[in-house]
């Protein structure tokens, strides 16, 4: 079986360096890396080795899901590599921005078929700009990132996204070596933010990414918001924290209105789940970063959701007494928990985001 792993990024150079590296540090490897063209609607496909390009080819998108586009032309063409018996070892990085689940676990699923397995799921970051990644408000489409038309996802939410799912995290300095604060600081916000289990080094230290054996059920648990837990990165002396707040009770709906601009802070990074009294057992996802927070509805159903929200952010720890003073206060009480049946089948407020809820009969 050769083993594949799985490159994802929102920065081409960092892609294309780490692409660079992998040919030269491990012999025998096949980079391939894809791009989008949403306007065009199509995909590139561009395989190189050690002794330089070998393909270059662009194909019409076949679909309108783009996670379903890309995982259909990874598939067979990874099949291809396997078979031709020319390379030892496969590193394939995903068009900039994009999420990484749809491929790692279609080759998670079918690789033994097709000759592959999957080694590690990667991700790249700079720790001179991550801080200002993470928290700024850019968006995906003002850097000419965006993977479609309607993607108004920005440049933190993907980054952070990537940052959590990943088996391995490659940080890389700037051009000039980082000193001070600056550096401390991005290095240990890495760490606050990727995903438990992971590992992050260096970009230019000695690393196998081929050596690892990639677990499913660990790394997709990264992304579950019922297992969501806090890093267990200690705070640190640059201001970098970390906040996990829990508690088996529901929001109180109008409370939490109230208070979205306290606990859905767009200079800090939330994620995690909740509860709401009249939508009983449903899992709703609580993702915020990049100055965006969203919140849905997982379509998960449970006996009884609890509600957790960790955060991370930079600067004063007296953030963290605010955010759990208002966590504390939207809570639903005791006397409000004994009249909870009253909340079912009424509009709490959060249909436009959450779609309406039907009590099973």
């Amino acid at each position: 079986m050769i083993p594949v792993s799985v490159l994802s990024s929102i920065d081409p150079v960092l892609r294309a360096v780490t692409a660079f590296t992998a040919v030269v540090d491990h012999p025998g490897t096949v980079v391939v890396l894809q791009d989008l063209d949403p306007g065009a609607g199509t995909l590139r496909r561009v395989t190189s080795d050690v002794t330089g390009v070998i393909e270059d080819e662009t194909v019409a998108l076949q679909h309108v899901c783009l996670g379903c586009a890309i995982r259909e032309d990874s598939l067979p063409y990874l099949e291809l590599i396997a078979g031709s018996g020319r390379w030892e070892q496969v590193l394939w990085g995903l068009p900039v921005s994009a999420e990484a689940a749809p491929l790692t676990t279609a080759i998670d699923t079918f690789g033994d078929a097709m000759g592959v397995r999957m080694a590690s799921l990667l991700s790249v970051a700079d720790v001179d700009s991550v801080v200002h990644d993470v928290f700024g408000d850019a968006l995906l489409v003002e850097d000419h990132l965006a993977l479609a038309d309607d993607d108004r996802r920005s440049v933190g939410e993907a980054l952070v996204a990537q940052l959590r799912h990943a088996d391995l995290v490659l940080c890389h300095a700037g051009a000039s070596p980082v000193t001070g604060t600056a550096g401390d600081i991005g290095h240990a916000l890495i760490d606050h933010l990727r995903g438990p289990g992971s590992i992050a080094v260096p970009a230019d230290q000695p690393t196998d990414l081929f050596a690892a054996r990639y677990h499913a059920s660990v790394t997709e648990d990264r992304l579950d918001p019922l297992k969501i837990t806090r890093s267990l990165t200690p705070d640190t002396d640059d201001g970098v924290w970390s906040l996990e707040l829990h508690s088996a009770r529901p929001f109180h709906p109008q409370r939490l209105l109230e208070a979205i601009e306290v606990l859905g802070s767009t200079d800090l990074c939330s994620r995690g789940r909740f509860a709401l009294p009249g939508r009983p057992g449903a899992v709703h996802c609580w993702d915020g970063a990049g100055g965006q927070l969203s919140i849905g509805d997982t379509g998960t159903r449970v006996e009884r959701c609890t509600t957790r929200l960790v955060y991370t952010g930079i600067g004063s720890p007296q953030r963290k007494a605010l955010l759990s003073r208002t966590f504390r206060d939207t809570l639903m009480t005791d006397r409000e928990l004994r009249t909870v049946n009253r909340w079912h089948g009424i509009d709490d407020g959060f249909d436009p985001w959450l779609g309406e809820f039907q009590i099973s009969a």
